[in-house]
């Protein structure tokens, strides 16, 4: 029970020392964002009609890439367990937007808006995977190795090795965490540290997925770049763009009053029917 004066007056003073709020570095779209929702909500819904007809074979779908054999029949059930457990231990990443909103450093408004882009990335980046392996391109190592669990070789999902959700996913998390941590002027951690902590956290789980016979090295690459995309383009689309500073001239103060231009989107639907025909 002593700890929590202690802990009490360390948020207090946390808050009493924050600096004035910044300037927003992104916000809520209510049209973009629900067009992300949407686009993201029809993706997963094919990916996953897609997903539940995959076949199961007693063999191998294709042998792997050259440069991927030497991992040809790799298990470990301890690797694999690590790297479940160090992808659900980078949520508590986000944690840090809470604390930043709590100490007064960044608005209610903008802190609402780094949590709808990490959902929209995550949502995103799920469907694409989950669309990507249903076409089951080739199967996992571990089904190269007698050793491993028969239940694990006898799933469809063993045979959907490109690319690793899990690595994606990771990235993906990372990239927009290392994102809105840098766009603050003055962020609650350093953002070389910030940035080196996030991507060292998703390198591990890639690393791992290898290392548990679940995925090739080609698998963990590309889910690393697809993350890594997705993660960054989710908050371009979000980002608030000022207008330049206004010059001498009632012309140009004209032109600086009128709104930035910013980016839109429009929705993935037509590239989603598409892609299921």
């Amino acid at each position: 029970m002593r700890r929590f004066p202690v802990f009490a007056l360390a948020m207090l003073l946390l808050c009493a020392a924050a600096p004035a709020q910044q300037a927003p570095a992104h916000r809520y779209d209510p049209a973009l964002d629900a067009s992300l929702t949407t686009s993201g909500v029809l993706l997963n819904v094919v990916a996953l009609s897609r997903w539940h007809d995959m076949e199961a074979w007693s063999e191998p779908v294709s042998s792997p890439l050259p440069w991927d054999r030497p991992f040809r029949g790799t298990w470990s059930g301890t690797a694999d367990a690590w790297s479940d457990g160090l992808l659900w231990t980078g949520l508590a990443v986000p944690a840090l937007w809470g604390a930043e909103w709590g100490s007064g450093r960044v608005s209610g408004d903008e802190t609402a808006a780094d949590f709808a882009i990490l959902g929209e990335a995550m949502l995103l980046n799920y469907g694409l995977n989950i669309l990507v392996r249903s076409a089951q391109w080739w199967s996992r190592p571990m089904l190269f190795s007698s050793d491993s669990p028969r239940g694990e070789r006898s799933k469809a999902q063993a045979h959907a090795s490109f690319y690793s959700g899990h690595v994606s996913s990771a990235f993906t998390m990372a990239t927009v965490a290392a994102v809105v941590n840098g766009s603050r002027e003055k962020p609650l951690v350093p953002r070389i540290p910030f940035a080196v902590g996030v991507y060292g956290l998703a390198t591990t789980v890639a690393a791992l997925r290898v290392g548990a016979g679940k995925h090739w090295p080609t698998d963990v690459v590309a889910g690393a770049a697809v993350g890594s995309a997705i993660g960054w383009v989710v908050p371009f689309l979000h980002e608030v763009r000022h207008a330049p500073a206004p010059e001498s001239g009632e012309e140009t103060r004209s032109a600086a009053r009128k709104p930035a231009v910013r980016f839109q989107t429009v929705s993935l639907y037509p590239l989603v029917v598409a892609w299921k025909w």
